[in-house]
């Protein structure tokens, strides 16, 4: 019977998404790297070949960095992983508090309970989206070891008013940039807030290594103890180096305007086969969507270093940054002017417009009167299932309770999540009259 009902969850899913080429999604919130060439291509492959490359690690470390401020990065396979590493760091164990903005990813909350240590989770600042500074000053207590002020969607947080609290209770303050990178709040970049800073730049982040994520501080003493025990973390094996670099190609080829459909159709032929194998290695790093209990024996080491020939590929893609950066800004530009000349009755962050800030937006984002409404119709060019955060903590495979988190605890990021829209910004130019006109539809009719 299991064989059958297996065989026929297959065959219903591949079924479905042969149906889906006729109609196909025009956008997506992952982009391949569309504009790499065979040379490009080659370097990467050599670099893979290779192997370990500390000098071309640094490269891409102090390249990272230098678009921050005068401090130092540390890269890992994830950003989750320095997160992790940092709290090994400061001693964060048993009976002590982190504090979490309760509108996060599962990933942050397991590396929390990997050290024994409880998350308390704070409420959403709505007009930010980012980390509620009245909410951490009530949540504070003697067991408080870390204040994580999260900023989300390349939009600042309040993050003056919550380094005042951390400052005069003398706590650590990191910030979580994991969604936001190159945005600026008075002028300085975000990052250089905070005792410490981690970066995302998995294939959904604006420096796209496909995984890979970094530690900044200009703090020596933080930066000399990372890298103590950072050189002393495994690779990854060369099998799962070579599974990287062909889903880099295959995101190459698929994750594209009008293409997503033909590799949804390939992946799940491929998962099919895979399973029939047994191989069961998640590549992009999935194994930390469970609780610590369930997940501590993961199919790859954690932490683990990030492969030298991605580190290549930041370098490429931050050759590229400039661009993107006015890309991504000039988008945001017009979807603004698009919200206010619509009349639309759309609850936009307020922070988008405030001069103070400069945004370099990762997706643009609002609460819609009518959320259901909404998607349905964003649905013919959006695929509504991959918003961030239609909950509280996203990415938790068997549920909230896994991550310490309970109904009512951060009322308004239940409020929020209930019905944000996301709209993505990794598009390539060439789309982009036809992703302002899917806008503007929406907007018109939602």
């Amino acid at each position: 019977m299991a064989k059958l009902s297996s065989a026929f969850f297959y065959a219903r899913k591949l079924i479905r998404l042969t149906l889906n080429l006729s109609r196909p999604t025009l956008f997506r919130f992952a982009l391949g790297h569309y504009y790499l060439n065979k040379d490009d291509l080659c370097v990467l492959e050599n670099a893979l070949n290779k192997g370990r490359d500390d000098a071309l690690i640094h490269q891409f470390e102090r390249r990272f960095a230098a678009e921050i401020g005068e401090g130092e990065c540390v890269s890992y396979a994830a950003a989750r992983m320095a997160f992790f590493d940092l709290l090994q760091v400061l001693g964060v164990k048993s009976g002590d508090e982190v504090i979490l903005l309760g509108f996060t990813c599962s990933v942050m909350a397991n590396a929390v309970l990997r050290t024994g240590a409880s998350i308390v989770y704070s409420d959403l600042d709505e007009e930010t989206y980012g980390s509620n500074p009245a909410s951490i000053q009530r949540l504070l207590s003697p067991q408080t070891k870390m204040i994580v002020a999260q900023h989300s969607f390349g939009i600042p947080c309040r993050i003056h008013e919550i380094q005042q609290i951390a400052r005069k209770h003398g706590v650590f303050l990191l910030e979580d940039c994991a969604i936001s990178f190159g945005s600026k709040c008075d002028g300085v970049p975000l990052g250089r807030f905070g005792d410490a800073a981690i970066f995302s730049n998995d294939h959904t982040k604006p420096v796209n290594t496909l995984i890979g994520g970094l530690l900044y501080t200009e703090k020596k003493e933080i930066s000399r103890a990372i890298r103590a025990i950072h050189q002393k973390h495994p690779d990854f094996t060369l099998d799962h180096q070579r599974d990287l670099f062909n889903r880099i190609l295959f995101e190459r080829a698929y994750y594209y305007p009008r293409r997503y459909e033909r590799g949804d159709l390939l992946e799940a032929v491929g998962e099919l086969l895979n399973k029939k194998k047994s191989q069961t290695r998640p590549v992009l790093l999935t194994d930390e969507y469970t609780s610590p209990q369930k997940s501590i024996s993961a199919s790859y080491p954690y932490p683990a270093r990030l492969p030298s020939f991605l580190a290549k590929l930041g370098l490429l893609e931050l050759e590229r940054w400039g661009r993107t950066k006015a890309l991504r800004m000039n988008r945001l530009r017009r979807f603004l002017e698009k919200v206010r000349s619509s009349g639309a009755e759309v609850k936009i962050p307020a922070r988008y417009m405030d001069s103070s800030c400069e945004i370099v937006p990762l997706r643009f984002v609002y609460q819609a009167p009518d959320p259901g409404r909404n998607r349905a119709l964003m649905s013919r060019f959006v695929d509504p299932s991959q918003f961030w955060f239609a909950a509280p903590v996203i990415c938790c495979e068997y549920g909230l309770s896994d991550f310490e988190y309970q109904e009512g605890m951060c009322p308004t990021s239940e409020r929020v999540s209930a019905n944000i829209i996301n709209w993505p910004f990794a598009v390539p130019d060439e789309f982009d009259r036809v992703l302002d006109e899917s806008f503007q539809s929406v907007l018109a009719n939602g």
